[in-house]
């Protein structure tokens, strides 16, 4: 049993539109995200998610929706998501050559800083 979400371009959209807003991760290659991504996204290529892992949500309830252009490399992503704890992957189905929104072109945004963590000891 699949343990994320396959989401038709049309229910990516919706979700897009949810309140919070979703953590919205590429996981193609820079180049491709150059050539066009969808708005807001994030973009982490797949091999590079456990050690960039502290640009992704500190909340595991966040809702993920992944982009990417092959299903074998969108499952990899979503699959690892799921395994380290995150309760809320989407996939869109098609990847970004299903997608029909909008569209933003360049690199990507830089990572937003991060504040000191709590921690209890």
């Amino acid at each position: 049993m699949a343990r994320f979400q396959e989401l038709t371009p049309t229910e990516f959209e919706a979700a897009l539109a949810a309140s919070p807003r979703p953590y919205v991760l590429d996981v193609r290659s820079d180049e491709e995200f150059r050539a066009g991504h969808v708005p807001s996204s994030r973009r982490i290529h797949v091999h590079e998610l456990a050690a960039r892992r502290a640009e992704l949500p500190t909340s595991k309830i966040t809702r993920i929706l992944l982009v990417g252009d092959t299903p074998k490399r969108m499952q990899a992503a979503a699959t690892w998501l799921a395994l380290v704890g995150f309760a809320d992957v989407g996939v869109l189905a098609g990847g970004f050559a299903a997608w029909t929104g909008p569209v933003e072109t360049g690199p990507p945004a830089p990572p937003k800083p991060r504040g000191p963590e709590l921690r209890v000891i």
